[in-house]
């Protein structure tokens, strides 16, 4: 079944391809063609992507198997299409590293390219890696260096043709490709043994830089710096008109409404108290510039916050026994459990946003609910009101052995060279619990608190909400666990799969495999078997399975 249009199309300036709907030839015609009858794109758009996704998806094969260092294989990532790439907030991911954004124009005939429209999936892709504009640039630079001259001179045609907020920086790279097919790559183009001028290593990319065009990098990276900033000062200045009289009746709202949460400043101190709603002065004093945009999204913001952690409380039977949050509880976060009050606190600072310059950007408060409700959970699991049910309670230890064993089999039956280069971490693993299974087993065991806070989760949350959380915590783990702890990603991939039990995908495992590299980094290189991979799933399922809801807590 296929998601619900209410989450891929709900919101305005930009529309959702889901993992699911994507292979090498491009998007699923049943799913193009809810597309083309939403006229969201064109025959011709579409063709544009499909022959892109297509050769960028044969590409990154061909790149990662000559250069495994610089280049990752090819994925189907949640691709969010932006309509109106200036009221979109530029280089973010929707939903996380499980997704990756791009403008609706590098599609459109007129304003591209086929070699320009390829281009755009490698540099999304790069770009929700590294979280970075310029250092996604650079570290593809080698990608042009295998490029025919009739690839270039198309993808300059559609740097020509580009509009829109990163087309200087687009036409910067048209000129520089006039001396970067002239450098050299570790892999894809190692230089002569005698070659007679200097080369510079670029860190971490294997390109190779001659180093008298050191000058032409620099200026590329500046053009691309200015067309980043140009593109983000366009979108805040869309959403910058203030309207007199917006920080009054956001103030005035919230004394009337007084929605359950606190709304907290720059160093975390309340702002904002539903217990003393008529004391505003410093909520006020934080909101002199906030933009109507943003006034109007932090309304429903708080409103979300508030309905869920009302509907919350009101469930439980006896509200005061809930524990208070822990001294380690974070402290921020989209929503996080205020420590001394133990209501959900909004930070109108929260680092990495911009809550009072720009509206609640695509997905975000759907996210904010799942999170407000998660982090109430967390202090239920804390009372004991999702515990190991009784009748299952040999089962669970029996699982948490049975998978000791399993992991410890599987790094026992590794490749060499995997096993030789994770020596370090496995050796820590094992000090730490007399074996690597029984330490990643008990990885699994501090994790599963969440699998618990989801779990209860679900009585509140809306399809939306549920899809979004699920959607940005099935994501890939590369840029978060390096290589020398492979087997910690494979204990957390298997963890982390379950959450998607509570999606709406009716393919979750073609979602896991398509988004996350897991393919390529354990089946192809031999760490495990299709069966085993399915052994682990599933007995890591039964490890979640084995929890379940007080009923005599809950209303």
């Amino acid at each position: 079944m296929p998601l619900p249009d209410a989450f891929c199309f709900a919101h305005e300036r930009l529309f959702l391809v889901p993992a699911e709907e994507l292979s090498p030839a491009g998007i699923d015609a049943a799913f193009a063609a809810r597309l083309l009858a939403r006229g969201l794109v064109s025959p011709a758009w579409l063709q544009r992507f499909d022959a892109a996704f297509g050769s960028y998806w044969k590409r990154a094969q061909e790149l990662a198997q000559r250069a495994p260092r610089s280049f990752l294989p090819p994925r189907a990532p949640n691709i969010c299409v932006a309509l109106d790439p200036v009221r979109v907030r530029p280089f973010f991911q929707p939903l996380g590293r499980a997704s990756c954004l791009v403008d609706h124009g590098d599609f459109e005939p007129q304003t591209s390219s086929p070699e320009f429209a390829t281009y755009q999936f490698f540099h999304a892709e790069r770009l929700s890696l590294l979280q970075q504009v310029v250092p996604a640039l650079v570290h593809d630079l080698g990608y042009w260096l295998v490029r025919t001259r009739a690839e270039l001179d198309d993808f300059r045609a559609g740097c020509r043709r580009a509009r829109g907020g990163e087309a200087s920086g687009w036409r910067a790279l048209s000129r520089a490709l006039e001396w970067i097919p002239e450098c050299f790559h570790e892999n894809l183009k190692p230089p002569p043994a005698v070659l007679g001028q200097p080369l510079f290593p670029v860190p971490g990319t294997g390109f190779l830089l001659l180093r008298r065009f050191q000058h032409e990098l620099d200026e590329l990276q500046r053009h691309w710096r200015t067309a980043a900033e140009q593109r983000t000062s366009a979108y805040f200045a869309a959403h910058a008109l203030p309207r007199e009289g917006d920080a009054d009746e956001l103030v005035d709202w919230i004394r009337a409404e007084r929605p359950l949460l606190l709304v907290t400043g720059w160093k975390g101190e309340i702002l904002w108290d539903p217990e003393r709603p008529e004391d505003v002065q410093r909520l006020r004093s934080e909101l002199p510039d906030v933009t109507s945009a943003a006034a109007a999204s932090l309304r429903l913001d708080w409103s979300v916050v508030g309905l869920r952690s009302r509907a919350f409380l009101d469930s439980l039977v006896a509200p005061r026994e809930l524990p208070p949050p822990g001294p380690s509880i974070d402290q921020n976060g989209l929503a996080y459990i205020h420590r001394e009050r133990k209501l959900v606190a909004y930070n109108l600072h929260e680092p990495g946003m911009q809550r009072l310059r720009e509206p609640s950007v695509p997905f975000e408060r759907w996210m904010l609910g799942a999170r407000t409700i998660h982090e109430w959970g967390h202090l239920a699991v804390e009372a004991g009101w999702v515990p190991v049910s009784e009748s299952r309670r040999q089962e669970f230890e029996s699982v948490q052995a049975e998978l000791a064993q399993f992991f410890d089999a599987i790094v026992a039956d590794a490749p060499a060279p995997i096993r030789a280069h994770a020596a370090g971490r496995l050796a820590e693993l094992h000090a730490r619990a007399s074996s690597a299974g029984k330490a990643l087993v008990e990885q699994l065991l501090e994790r599963m608190s969440d699998w618990q806070s989801n779990l209860l989760a679900q009585r509140y949350l809306t399809p939306e909400e549920r899809e979004t959380y699920v959607r940005n915590n099935v994501r890939p783990l590369l840029s978060e666990l390096d290589s020398t702890r492979l087997f910690e990603a494979l204990a957390r991939y298997a963890f982390e799969y379950q959450y998607l039990a509570f999606g709406s995908s009716s393919q979750p495992r073609a979602v896991f495999l398509a988004s996350t590299w897991f393919r390529e980094q354990f089946l192809a290189r031999g760490v495990l078997t299709e069966s085993r991979l399915e052994e682990c799933l599933a007995d890591v399922a039964r490890l979640c399975r084995c929890h379940e809801i007080d009923p005599t807590r809950f209303r």
